[in-house]
């Protein structure tokens, strides 16, 4: 049986694979600028760049500089595309192996697991970008670390905490947000009875923020100046048009539109009346760590974005899928509708530039947003009447 599951998510990944739109580098700098400054990194290891990149990418050095030592060492340079491809795969898989550790441990219904694996896989903004732009690689390893957190929230292991809380910090900035968290935790330990020493919560938060000191002193010998604010407060700051407001809203609908559907519709209905205070809290603590990373792209606003608003958002959605596990915990639903739901999330997956349908003149833009949007009406109408049809009795 395990076999049997293990397959099935090999084979989303062969799915996903064969309908990727692979180009070389130079080609994916023209959607994804932001690596050129991580091959700069991975290029010059274990030396630093030449040519100073911007500060926020140059303080994410970290696993860039040990990826790039390994290949330098074994003269892999004109394959570094390709090794990247291939470490992503890795790392995508060892979140799925992750999240179903979790749905094991939360006794989760088996036949949820293809679905949920499927949330994650076909979202067009998160497997299919890693490997369309393998390059960006320090956000699918924040990814992987903050799932991990989970686990060791979950687990209530410290050793857990510690190295995926340096996961995250070593990947991206975007770990301060997790300093809140910490915050409340050691604030209201025993209120909220994580079971884990208070104290832990405080040098977990120490942790970060000394890795961000050190990363950005170590960086700052290879970076240019760039303004923070500029990323937290982009949206209040800068004049946008409303066209590029319609888009930003357009991609932040197709990223998240099942996320929000889930929490929305469930969130009340199944998880307060069916679980104790104790699974309440946790899948609350879930959720505010989720929420503050989907929120921190969304307030860089139209400009700073760039269009990588979407993107950005779903690095969550691992722990958003976990979330959506406990949602439809102890729940029925007739397979076929979760079969077709399956297939309708691989159909919405094909984005515009990501996937091989690029090669289509007429797909662009405007068709990926409208069949996007079709898809989310027939999986809103599919999961409205049908989904989750009755509670399993006991």
């Amino acid at each position: 049986m395990i076999f049997k599951s293990r397959l099935i998510y090999i084979f989303y990944i062969f799915i996903l694979i064969i309908t990727t739109n692979f180009v070389d580098l130079i080609e994916g700098y023209k959607i994804f600028s932001d690596q050129s400054a991580y091959y700069k990194l991975i290029y010059a290891a274990p030396g630093y760049p030449n040519e100073a990149i911007q500060s926020f990418q140059a303080q994410r050095f970290f696993f860039p500089f040990i990826i790039g030592t390994i290949i330098n060492f074994f003269t892999l340079e004109n394959h570094i595309n390709t090794i990247m491809i291939i470490i992503n795969i890795i790392l995508i898989f060892s979140i799925i192996l992750v999240l179903v550790n979790l749905f094991e441990k939360e006794n989760i219904d088996k036949l949820f697991y293809p679905f949920l694996i499927a949330i994650l896989i076909f979202n067009p903004y998160f497997a299919r970008s890693f490997i369309h732009a393998p390059l960006v690689i320090n956000d699918l390893i924040f990814s992987l670390g903050s799932i991990f957190l989970i686990l060791g929230l979950k687990e209530k292991n410290i050793l857990i905490l510690i190295i995926a809380t340096s996961v995250c910090a070593l990947s991206r900035q975007t770990a301060m947000l997790i300093l809140p968290l910490f915050i409340i935790l050691f604030i209201f330990e025993k209120k909220i009875r994580t079971d884990i020493k208070r104290f832990w919560y405080l040098l977990l938060g120490l942790e970060i923020i000394l890795i961000f000191y050190i990363t950005l002193f170590i960086s700052s010998e290879f970076s240019e100046n760039f303004s923070f604010k500029n990323v937290l407060f982009g949206i209040f700051y800068f004049d946008y048009s409303f066209y590029e407001s319609f888009l930003f809203i357009i991609r932040l609908y197709i990223a998240n539109f099942i996320i929000l559907l889930f929490i929305l519709k469930f969130f009340i209905d199944q998880i307060y009346h069916n679980y104790d205070s104790k699974k309440i809290t946790f899948v609350l603590i879930c959720l505010f760590l989720a929420f503050s990373f989907w929120v921190q792209p969304i307030l860089a606003g139209p400009k700073i974005g760039a269009g990588n608003e979407a993107r950005l958002t779903v690095l969550s959605l691992p722990i958003f899928v976990y979330c959506i596990g406990m949602i439809m915990k102890n729940l029925y639903v007739k397979k076929k509708y979760l079969n077709f739901t399956i297939f309708l999330l691989i159909i919405s997956s094909l984005h515009h530039e990501y996937s091989v349908l690029k090669k289509i003149s007429i797909y662009n833009n405007i068709t990926f947003a409208c069949l996007s949007l079709i898809i989310s009406i027939i999986i809103f109408t599919i999961i409205k009447r049908n989904f989750l049809f009755k509670k399993i009795k006991n």
